[in-house]
Order: structure tokens, then sequence, then C-alpha cells
């Protein structure tokens, strides 16, 4: 079972799910391409580099498959991680402010790091989800139905 299907509340529903980018598996690509050029400089070398690269996609692809972000009618939810779990919630009437941090490459390639502003300023991060502004967006229409409180 997801952990964000595992941790829904009775009379919460999901409204978006986002994804970790497919550019996470850039590194190890390139590391796979370099292997063939570094096997004809030395053979041992060669090995050494493809272990290297299988370790490197087999980690980015347990990240992959095991990160979940999610936005629900109540609460934004991430967890990534598999053996070491790291999972924040954040009730959405507890939410400040929504950042998205992306830098020229992020911009380029559609994705991009989430920063959830709580009340107090505390922040929860996750970085690397795929289509940003499109999950800050959902957010932002999730606060807007919200009812504001008033205060004297």
């Amino acid at each position: 079972m997801k952990y964000i299907d595992s941790t829904i509340m009775s009379g919460e529903t999901v409204i978006y799910r986002a994804k970790l980018t497919k550019w996470i598996f850039l590194p190890g690509i390139i590391w796979l391409l370099l292997t063939p050029i570094c096997s004809l400089i030395n053979s041992t070398f060669g090995m050494y580099v493809l272990i290297f690269t299988i370790l490197i996609l087999f980690s980015e692809f347990i990240n992959y498959i095991t990160s979940e972000f999610g936005l629900t009618n109540k609460r934004i939810i991430a967890k990534t991680g598999f053996v070491r779990r790291n999972a924040f919630e954040v009730l959405l009437k507890k939410v400040e402010g929504v950042q998205v941090n992306q830098g020229i490459t992020a911009r380029i390639f559609g994705y991009g790091n989430i920063v959830i502003i709580g009340t107090g300023g505390s922040k929860n991060s996750a970085a690397k989800i795929s289509r940003p502004m499109v999950y800050k967006k959902a957010i932002q229409e999730q606060l807007e139905k919200i009812p504001q409180e008033i205060s004297l």
C-alpha cells in the first residue's frame, strides 16, 4: 500500500500526486555511457566504473519508486526513502506559503524544489519534483478553499 493512501483520514481525498523527476537518472546514464571508454583504458577500471554505475542507477531507481508527494483536501504529504524514511505532513490550515526553487537547468528540464512554509516559520522541502509549478498551483487552489479565520 502506498504511504499517502495508508495515511488518508476520514473525509480526506487526494487532489494531486507529484513524482520525482526522471532526470535524477542522468548521472547514472552518463556513467553508463562512459563505461566502455573506461574499459578501453583499463579493463579493471572499467569494471569498477560499471559496478559504480549500477549502484548509482539502482539507488536512484529505489529513490524514484519509493518517493511520494501528494496533496489532499486537508494536508500536504511527502515521503522519501525506503530503509531510511523521511516524511512530512502539513495541515493546509497551517501553511503560510509555498515556494518553488529552480535553477536554470531545473527550469529547462521542468523540475524543482518545493518548500512549504508553515506557521511559526517552519519549512519542509521536497527536492527534484517534476512539474513543481503545477504542484504549487494545486496547493494554492486548495489553500483558497480553506475558510479564513477572523482575528480581532
